[in-house]
């Protein structure tokens, strides 16, 4: 499977309809005379949910469908609203509340059906992306369709406003919204399990169901971050491994996974799919020293989304050391209470409350990679950010690794512009990240030096030299820096 690195947000621009005088109604909204002509109810139908579902805080509800009640239009006949959030539905409960906004569909031409601009809970505007609605043919994913009483909306037929940014994001990237009106054919190959992101344990459990319907699931746990695109789903359906419904237990490696669960119906053809990110670390603290903090200068989401976090200020981040391999680095909490957005409020901006870290191999200085972290902070609902360098995203994909890789010299550990990879677990993008070159840490003086027993003879501790890397130097240069110990005293020293 391949995931491709992008560059920047995948997003996509409104085009400015034109009107014909300043009383047009907005692109997007439902006539009112609509809206006031009467409603009927016409009886229960099913809500396939993949919209709300794009945004991390309610990821559960993919895959997953519900009843709904469907009115019908009195004066505009295959003119549909539907309250798709109502009270005991998956959305409602992981919102703590009910939605009592209606979602207006004009089906009366079943080829080209039409969903009018969507707010649930007043605030997550949807928008379907067809001209009708004030967008550019070129950015429409298609219109919806009737048939056999089923409206089904493509993938990505649908953007979510993303205020933070001023910004229109595609959603609806699963299997795309469906609606079965009452009387159709009803299938239930509806997904379901919970799966934190952050896995503190290798053995990772959870239980997993899905719909009757469905002939066969397969699937499983992949290694690294893939999307769930049609190509990805495509080859997991044909190489996964067959998964029956109840406990799944996994014992997993550090590291990012991505979890497939493919429905498959008696032909074999796919009917509907649920794809999760999650990642696993074993925060074994006895393994780690603090050896001080560094100045951090973020280039990760102030690349990423600069126009509305820009860099303005570094702050001190801790930084530990490994015990038995004294060339791996990691610093604690990069995005914690120090990080100049931690308390803006007007930010969406996610915390876990446990430990993350950012971890650097430095065993090789020539070669310096940024191993795949867990940033813990979701900025834009897309999901908890992971970073890891270039060369090893490459390598995980198969793809050649490249050269951008970090160096450890003279005590800085420096990583070059556009080397790192910036992805979150639920956006199918990835961005290239460091862009200004930012990620430059100068390490505490003391941190490169491993402990040496003391030289007693003659009542004196026989002076010891390191290079700016931490290695012992047997035959130091006139001239050149090292760091001199003697005994528990350092300094840097011109030989």
């Amino acid at each position: 499977m391949q995931l491709a690195v992008g560059a920047s947000p995948a997003a996509v621009v409104p085009a400015s309809p034109s009107r014909a005088d300043e009383a047009a109604k907005k692109p997007g909204e439902v006539d009112e005379a609509i809206v006031k002509g009467g409603w009927k109810n016409i009886g229960k139908g099913m809500w396939y949910e993949d919209l709300l579902c794009a945004y991390e805080d309610f990821m559960d509800a993919t895959g997953t469908n519900w009843q709904v009640d469907i009115e019908e239009s009195e004066t505009v006949p295959g003119y549909y609203r539907i309250l798709p959030y109502y009270e005991g539905t998956i959305i409602a409960e992981l919102n703590w509340e009910a939605d009592w906004n209606y979602i207006y569909i004009d089906a009366t031409d079943p080829e080209k059906v039409v969903a009018k601009d969507f707010a649930p809970y007043d605030y997550f505007l949807m928008s379907h992306t067809v001209p009708e609605n004030g967008w550019s043919e070129d950015a429409s994913k298609g219109y919806g369709k009737l048939e056999e009483g089923i409206i089904t909306f493509p993938r990505n037929a649908f953007s979510a406003y993303i205020d933070i940014y001023g910004e229109w994001m595609l959603t609806s990237f699963n299997d795309g919204v469906r609606i079965a009106l009452p009387g159709a054919k009803i299938t239930d190959y509806s997904i379901h399990y919970s799966l934190d992101f952050c896995q503190v344990s290798s053995d990772v459990e959870f239980t997993l169901t899905y719909g009757a319907s469905a002939a066969k699931a397969v699937g499983g746990v992949y290694k690294g971050f893939y999307a769930g695109s049609e190509e990805n789903i495509a080859s997991v359906a044909k190489t996964g491994k067959e998964l029956t419904g109840g406990e799944q237990s996994y014992s997993l490696s550090d590291g990012m996974y991505t979890f497939f669960v493919i429905l498959l119906d008696a032909d074999g053809n796919v009917a509907a799919s649920k794809v999760s990110n999650f990642f696993v670390y074993n925060d074994d603290k006895s393994a780690w020293e603090d050896i001080g903090t560094v100045d951090y200068s973020d280039d990760i989401y102030g690349s990423a989304y600069e126009s509305v976090i820009p860099f303005t200020q570094s702050h001190k981040v801790i930084i530990e050391r490994n015990i038995k391999n004294p060339g791996l680095y990691r610093l604690k909490n990069p995005y914690y209470t120090s990080w100049e957005y931690y308390t803006r409020f007007n930010l969406h901006l996610d915390r876990h409350y446990h430990t993350h870290y950012i971890e650097i191999d430095a065993s090789d200085p020539d070669k310096v990679v940024m191993r795949s972290s867990n940033l813990g902070v979701n900025v834009t609902f897309a999901g908890y950010g992971i970073v890891e360098s270039l060369p090893t995203f490459n390598e995980s994909l198969g793809c050649p690794a490249g050269n951008l890789y970090g160096t450890l010299k003279n005590g800085v550990i420096s990583f070059p512009a556009n080397s790192l990879v910036f992805y979150e677990h639920g956006n199918p993008n990835a961005y290239v990240v460091n862009r200004n070159a930012r990620m430059n840490f100068v390490l505490p003086a003391t941190s490169a030096i491993e402990d040496v027993e003391e030289d007693t003879e003659g009542g004196m501790s026989a002076p010891v030299y390191y290079d700016l890397t931490g290695r012992v130097t047997a035959n130091p240069v006139k001239g050149s820096l090292y760091i001199k110990r003697i005994g528990s005293k350092a300094e840097k020293v011109v030989f």
